[in-house]
């Protein structure tokens, strides 16, 4: 316990004031006998103990009445590990943690609660004395190198609580934590103090903080969240359709969690595509849960799309709304490198059979020395079509192609050259051809399809329902490749190998058929299956790098290998904020890359050559910012010794007791008054008239 009054414990020597008077006012007593009142004389000793018992009493009533008086005017505090060498003007050191995540939007009322939390801090500011050293730290701020100087100012300090903006980026209250306590345990002050100002969400804090916090530090927590919580978040999206054509329908899911703590009903989700509204849906949700909502539109434009969900106004608004970028082609380019035979005027054919339509897919027949990193920039697709061979160079481009998210389609045929592909093949993934099944000479060999899988994106919307069977092909001659980890068979032939296989190969997408398209080797092209089928995998192998998921979060860095022909332009980047940033390309051994990393807020950033969209990303929140719930209490004493205040408390007085304990004035006051009462009654009690005759 310490005084926070010290002086005034010399008037304890008014304690001795009743004792005194007891002794100064003592009355003499005369012994006169009675002869005839013997029976008084024993009632008169009984009386005199009870007398002296009663004056006693009143006498250590009275003086502790004094004592305790004069105690609570020295203001008594009670902390733990403080001693009484603290005094009123004592130094200290103080960080002021100020949660700036988007969590922190949520609102109280009309208010947010990160205004809420800039005024506390704002109001303790105001309570620094000359001679403290403040810091000033946010939550966000901590996984970058920042200097946080000491404020000799109050009025610079609070110019910067201010000056503080909510920031995209996830809530570490555990990094900005074990910072606060890096910059107090260097300080010599007697005072060493932490406040945080958040809504103490549980994802904020990790449980493998460095090290458990310094008891010697005071924690304080001002929490800033609010109950109830009314808020529906959109936490994921995913692109259902995998081939985007104008004019086609597309489907998107979204992921609707209701994370706060009110049940929601009737509330709107709508889904934008360029600014304009293309669908919308009512959503119900239980507090907790989360479900998938699916949007049904037609594509109606192409190029680079922007879109994204937008949820109806509630507590939380930053997390009402999340992203998607979509590129729908106008023509796929698809440039072709064809062998001796007929393959690839039967594909062509199918590709485009004479109509006039843009939108239909334009083949260019290529060489093998045009497979270079600047011609086949501009392409959608590559086919490799009952080629020979590829020249070694040739593969490099094409593996470097396909790497950097083009689409490559491989069709095997009689004129393969096993042992030249089988060098090529492992270069993507592929399993090596093991030989052939069928003969060129037997027409007898017939090869039969048996399985196909209908829910492969290049089937979905070809037939009406996924029981469909079309009528299959047949074949005397084909590839004998066995399947690998890794690899997708999406048709396959009677004896089990694959007819038609994908490859993911890492930001590209790989179609091997292992037959070709010679009429002497195959119906394939007879059959009703062809012209979609054609149609449907070049479509999907040109479109697929835009539809892969590319869930790009706030901070993460926007990292692109760049075409030849694109860095000679004039590059820029177009930011959602409507910035447009020069860009200058990384040059590395591999070639010039595209590194942006200040994604510092969610939404569409693209990228420009020559004010010409050539690139697109989505950038969005990470949804555990969207969870609301607030962490245990328990955690936090544990962890960091941590005092959880109330949200309405009173600054002045908080700090006060933070610093030097709870005051107890008022119970040695209400106890002073408590023996006022009693000795007051103690002394009116009893026969007064009768001490006296005694007396």
């Amino acid at each position: 316990m310490t005084f926070l009054n010290p002086a005034i414990l010399f008037t304890l020597v008014a304690a001795a004031i009743p004792l005194l008077i007891h002794f100064l006012h003592r009355t003499k007593f005369r012994n006169i006998p009675f002869s005839t009142l013997v029976f008084l004389k024993e009632l008169q000793q009984q009386k005199i103990r009870r007398i002296k018992f009663k004056q006693v009493l009143l006498l250590i009533l009275r003086t502790l009445i004094i004592i305790l008086l004069v105690l609570a005017f020295a203001r008594p505090s009670l902390r733990g590990s403080l001693s009484g060498q603290l005094a009123a003007n004592a130094r200290s050191s103080a960080v002021i943690v100020v949660d700036n995540s988007s969590s922190m939007t949520c609102r109280q009322g009309k208010e947010a609660n990160f205004h809420l939390a800039k005024g506390k801090a704002q109001q303790i500011a105001a309570e620094m004395q000359p001679g403290d050293a403040v810091y000033l730290v946010s939550a966000t701020d901590t996984n970058r190198t920042t200097h946080y100087p000491g404020y000799p100012d109050f009025t610079a300090l609070q110019q910067d609580i201010d000056a503080i903006k909510t920031d995209y980026r996830l809530t570490n209250l555990s990094a900005a934590l074990d910072k606060a306590q890096q910059l107090l345990r260097s300080s010599a002050a007697i005072n060493r103090e932490i406040f945080v100002l958040s809504d103490f969400q549980r994802t904020a804090f990790s449980g493998d903080s460095v090290k458990k916090g310094d008891p010697d530090i005071r924690v304080v927590g001002l929490p800033m969240h609010s109950e109830p919580v009314h808020n529906l978040a959109v936490t994921g999206l995913k692109i259902v359709t995998t081939i985007f054509e104008k004019d086609k329908p597309f489907e998107l899911e979204a992921i609707i969690t209701n994370t706060g703590n009110e049940a929601f009903g009737n509330k709107l989700a709508q889904l934008f595509v360029n600014n304009e509204k293309l669908a919308q849906t009512m959503v119900d949700l239980e507090p907790g849960s989360s479900i998938p909502v699916n949007f049904k539109f037609i594509l109606n434009h192409t190029g680079f799309l922007a879109g994204y969900v937008l949820l109806e106004d509630d507590d939380m608004e930053t997390d009402n709304r999340r992203f998607f970028s979509l590129y729908v082609p106008q023509q796929v380019k698809i440039g072709m490198l064809a062998g001796a035979g007929y393959d690839a005027d039967i594909i062509q054919l199918a590709l485009n059979p004479g109509s006039d339509r843009e939108t239909r897919p334009a083949v260019d027949k290529i060489t093998a020395t045009q497979l270079s990193a600047a011609n086949t920039a501009q392409y959608d697709v590559l086919a490799l079509v009952n080629v020979a061979e590829i020249p070694a160079e040739a593969a490099d481009y094409m593996v470097e192609y396909v790497r950097n998210g083009g689409g490559l389609v491989i069709i095997l045929g009689e004129n393969t050259n096993i042992q030249a592909f089988n060098r090529i093949l492992p270069l993507l993934g592929l399993p090596e051809i093991q030989g052939v099944m069928g003969s060129l000479q037997d027409e007898r060999a017939i090869i039969s399809l048996s399985s196909d899988d209908l829910t492969h994106p290049i089937f979905l919307g070809m037939f009406e329902s996924e029981n469909a069977r079309f009528d299959k092909p047949r074949f005397r001659f084909a590839m004998h490749i066995q399947n690998r980890a890794g690899c997708d068979q999406i048709i396959r032939y009677s004896s089990g190998d694959a007819f038609l296989l994908e490859k993911k190969f890492e930001n590209g997408t790989i179609l091997l058929m292992t037959s070709g398209m010679n009429p002497e080797l195959t119906d394939l092209s007879q059959r009703t299956i062809f012209a979609p089928l054609m149609t449907r995998m070049f479509s999907y192998a040109a479109t697929w790098k835009y539809a892969r998921q590319q869930n790009y979060a706030i901070n993460q860095a926007l990292s692109e290998k760049l075409a030849a022909n694109i860095v000679q332009n004039d590059l820029e980047m177009q930011r959602p904020d409507e910035i447009i940033e020069r860009i200058e390309p990384v040059i590395r051994p591999t070639g010039a890359w595209l590194e942006y990393t200040a994604t510092d807020i969610p939404g569409i950033y693209t990228l420009l050559a020559n004010n010409q969209p050539i690139m697109q990303w989505a950038v969005n929140s990470d949804p555990l910012e969207s969870d609301l719930t607030p962490v245990a209490e328990t955690f936090l004493k544990d962890r960091y010794t941590l005092r959880m205040a109330a949200r309405d408390a009173d600054i002045h007085k908080l700090i006060l007791e933070n610093r030097y304990g709870v005051e107890l004035w008022k119970y040695f006051a209400l106890a002073a008054l408590v023996l006022l009462i009693v000795e007051m009654i103690l002394y009116r009690a009893g026969d007064e008239s009768l001490t006296e005759k005694i007396k």
